[in-house]
């Protein structure tokens, strides 16, 4: 008897490699490790960067290829850079910098150590 018949056709990926005490021989998982992989399991639910339930037709596809990091996205999402609003502030710091060079060189001048 199937305990998850809606899970039929379907593979359940968790990948677990973050979920682990670093021992000084070997590494070992926590009973809170055991509970959230457990947990994540039974749920049955996608989560994003950790866990996602997926059709034995996508695993097909893919040459039958069980690598985790093929159906989990582990990879932590690049920020976006707002590359006009960097430039435009780049400008102003120039610009900031520039008068404070100024302002130091008059010091220099004044004294006596700039020409």
């Amino acid at each position: 008897m199937n305990a998850y018949p809606s899970r039929k056709g379907k593979v359940m990926f968790i990948d677990g490699s973050r979920e682990f005490h670093q021992g000084t021989t070997q590494n070992y998982l926590r009973d809170e490790d055991v509970k959230k992989i457990a947990k994540t399991f039974h749920a049955g639910r996608s989560v994003e960067r950790y866990a996602r339930m997926v059709p034995v037709i996508e695993i097909e596809k893919n040459d039958w290829n069980l690598n985790i990091s093929r159906y989990v996205e582990t990879a932590e999402a690049e920020e976006e850079i707002d590359v006009a609003g960097a430039v435009k502030m780049l400008r102003v710091l120039e610009k900031e910098r520039g008068e404070a060079e100024r302002v130091m060189n008059k010091y220099l001048k004044d004294l006596g150590y700039a020409g």
